[in-house]
């Protein structure tokens, strides 16, 4: 368990009754993050809720996949835009459902957001680099890392849906000492979103090395004892991609080019290179697209389709 500090057991205690917490969530976030997750198995989920298919049924037919017909079917709407970036939208919206945040926490949802997309898309990209040039076929699991981006800040989310006047304190020592969150909420609650992220996705009972993954991704110089391969390297691109993640939502954001090198240099010499590479197209990539393309969930889309088409 990732009882680190004696208040997580109160915290989640006093978030128990909120949506994230209900047995159905559980199931429902469960079912999108299994590795057995099929198509037909989306499809019948998306079809439940109305709002999520017209969502998914827009996507699909956005000028950036350049259709030349209008999709209907829901199965063909995933072959288009592929399962594993169908089913990170219908993780994000279940977790926007869950967990919204109040204004008055200083948490921009939007924002917040387009952070986590931005970090999946790094994640998964660099994820694909290291695998298809490691020597072990274990090196590391794309989806995990894919699923590990979309919930690497899950703490934040549940801070400031729980304790509103505690993470408004957090924002503002954030813009008033020009803090890291997590710098700032370990002043106010003794401990940060990673640490209390990693024990909510735990009570998820979602996998040990995504659960790893989130705990160590401000600190993936810390050594991870007792961590397999995989989720020693999931940790650290998770760590880089959430880093890099500043470059490709404020591509001006001096805030990764801090912390690249220091990053970059805990992945071993070969994969540190195929990150580098990872990391500058998807940079050069969001450059372009963002100020072209408004909506959220086609900047996460697009990045992800074009780091794809330059690898195959």
């Amino acid at each position: 368990m990732y009882n680190i500090h004696p208040e997580f057991d109160d915290a989640v205690l006093e978030a128990r009754n909120l949506p994230a917490f209900s047995s159905e969530f559980i199931k429902e976030l469960q079912l999108l993050t299994s590795d057995e997750l099929n198509t037909a198995e989306l499809a019948k989920h998306i079809r439940l809720d109305p709002a999520l298919t017209a969502r998914i049924l827009r996507v699909a037919n956005s000028p950036f996949f350049g259709m030349q017909r209008h999709i209907e079917s829901i199965e063909e709407a995933i072959l288009i835009v592929g399962l594993r970036h169908t089913r990170g939208l219908v993780i994000a919206g279940t977790v926007m459902s869950a967990l919204q945040p109040q204004p008055k926490t200083g948490l921009d949802p939007e924002q917040f957001w387009r952070n986590t997309l931005a970090t999946t898309a790094g994640a998964q990209s660099i994820a694909h680099y290291v695998l298809a040039n490691h020597s072990h076929p274990q090196a590391i699991s794309v989806d995990a890392a894919f699923v590990a981006g979309i919930l690497h800040d899950i703490g934040k989310l549940m801070m400031a849906v729980t304790w509103e006047s505690r993470y408004l304190q957090v924002s503002q020592l954030i813009h008033i000492e020009k803090l890291m969150a997590h710098e700032a909420e370990q002043r106010i609650f003794s401990y940060d979103h990673s640490k209390l992220g990693a024990a909510i996705c735990e009570r998820w009972w979602l996998p040990n090395a995504i659960c790893h993954a989130i705990h160590y991704h401000h600190e993936a110089q810390r050594p991870t004892l007792n961590l397999g391969l995989a989720e020693k390297n999931l940790a650290a691109v998770l760590c880089l991609a959430d880093a890099i993640s500043p470059l490709l939502t404020q591509p001006c954001h001096s805030e990764g080019e801090a912390n690249m090198d220091t990053l970059l240099a805990l992945l071993p010499a070969n994969q540190r290179h195929l990150a580098e590479l990872a990391m500058r197209e998807l940079e050069i990539e969001s450059t372009a697209l963002l100020p072209l393309i408004p909506d959220m969930r086609l900047i996460y889309l697009s990045l992800c389709h074009l780091v794809q088409l330059k690898m195959s």
